[in-house]
């Protein structure tokens, strides 16, 4: 049984670190790419802050935004306080 436990958690492990490679190849090759990229010309780039809102038009992808944003920073706020808390 343990032989087994541990080829388990084993495969678990590297279905994570295989995970992991394919969104790191994923960045690195987006990041190569991004001097290359040329700069919409019918768009306004600005500075000027928009709400989300506004700039999405799928109301589903909204939706998954605003809630992982709002999952993100609640658990970024506790850490915060935690760190705080025991400074």
């Amino acid at each position: 049984m343990t032989k087994i436990k541990e080829a388990l958690v084993n495969a678990h492990d590297d279905q994570e670190i295989r995970a992991d490679q394919h969104v790191q190849e994923g960045v690195r090759r987006v990041i190569e790419k991004i001097p290359f990229i040329k700069p919409p010309t019918d768009i306004d780039l600005n500075y000027d802050p928009v709400p989300v809102r506004q700039k999405i038009s799928d109301f589903a992808l909204y939706l998954r935004i605003k809630t992982d944003v709002n999952v993100y920073f609640k658990a970024w706020r506790f850490d915060t306080c935690l760190e705080e808390i025991s400074g």
